[in-house]
């Protein structure tokens, strides 16, 4: 039996520029067909999708979960990469529409299976609800935001104390040394999130992501400068012939965390699960005025200490978000025809099976 490759992925962060998306990787420049899934909340969205993963395992595809970075026990989209496919959550924060309606998008309304009458019974309950879900998810980003202007801050500090020519020494003996082959295609690049502050803390599939690859850890105080370094380095292996896919911080988008360079199975990451299990660790801290940094070591130190408490009391309201999720999950599901979603999704599978 063929190994299937099981992959983990965040396409969205909640992050300190509010809700931050990358969907439009997860479907990709020549999509064979996405379904794009409509429906309330407790509908059976995420359910739906990872059945039908979990069908297209059985027939030895590799599959794709993209996770929801609210909840990551939630599914935002399915990708069976061989085939092209594609099912994404067309509803909320990443409503989407089909491009080309009955050609390659297909809409699945999960409407059709609820009793109207029952919601339209609960609907004050319903709109409440969601507006207490609403301000609770702007309040967490406004945390998030706070967190990352005081990181920023701290940046700037440090900034102002690297030995950049240095850095840029070190960055291009390390890119001579792991590039030395073009490929004869063209490169290509995705954009996703590994990490996720969410409804349960802070939470990361980088287990499953960097499984089997050849890792190498940077250490870094400086977030810009781990960045800079994956992202040059990541540029030129698409540059190559590569494909690279990069995995940014969910706090600051701007910054990278991870980087895949797929074809040569290699990756760079400053997760600190790496730490001590690693092909090879770089140091940047040793381009840092280490003087410096210890005149500075108060205020840097109370620094990281507000920024983990702002992130923490924005996961305090992303709970509270969930809490109240839950209870809205509750109108949908009573009014629910599971057994008709079942045989859509039946359905579904047979035209699978038959590309």
């Amino acid at each position: 039996m063929k190994e299937v490759k099981i992959k983990h992925i965040f396409p969205a962060a909640n992050s300190g520029d509010g809700f931050y998306s990358y969907f439009d990787y997860m479907i990709g420049k020549d999509p064979k067909r996405v379904y794009i899934i409509k429906g309330g909340p407790g509908t059976g969205k995420s359910s739906f999708m990872k059945k039908i993963g979990q069908a297209m395992i059985d027939m030895e595809y590799d599959v794709e979960y993209h996770h929801c970075s609210f909840d990551k026990d939630s599914l935002d989209g399915l990708v069976i990469p061989k085939l092209k496919i594609v099912f994404l959550d067309g509803t909320g924060v990443h409503a989407v529409e089909p491009m080309y309606p009955g050609i390659v998008g297909r809409i699945l309304n999960f409407g059709e299976f609820w009793s109207e009458d029952e919601i339209q019974r609960s609907q004050n309950e319903i709109i409440s609800t969601k507006n207490e879900i609403s301000s609770s998810i702007k309040r967490a980003y406004k945390y998030f935001n706070g967190a990352k202007t005081i990181s920023l801050s701290s940046e700037e500090i440090l900034k102002r104390y690297f030995k950049h020519k240095d850095f840029y020494k070190n960055l291009d003996d390390k890119i001579e040394e792991i590039m030395t082959s073009n490929l004869d295609e063209k490169g290509e690049e995705k954009h996703y999130f590994g990490s996720a502050l969410s409804s349960e803390g802070i939470v990361d599939f980088y287990d499953n992501l960097l499984k089997g690859t050849r890792v190498t850890y940077i250490k870094s105080h400086l977030s810009e400068a781990s960045s800079n370094y994956m992202k040059e380095i990541g540029r030129v292996a698409k540059r190559k012939g590569y494909g690279v896919v990069f995995y940014h911080n969910p706090l600051n988008p701007n910054l990278v965390q991870t980087i895949i360079i797929e074809n040569m199975n290699m990756a760079f990451t400053i997760s600190h699960k790496f730490q001590k299990e690693n092909h090879e660790t770089i140091n940047l801290d040793k381009f840092l005025d280490k003087d410096i940094l210890k005149r500075h070591k108060n205020q840097l130190k109370e620094d990281r200490s507000y920024v983990k408490d702002l992130i923490e009391v924005g996961i305090e309201e992303l709970k509270a978000a969930k809490r109240l999720h839950k209870s809205l999950e509750k109108f949908y599901v009573e009014s629910m025809d599971f057994d008709k979603l079942a045989n859509l999704r039946e359905d579904i599978v047979n035209e699978l099976k038959g590309l």
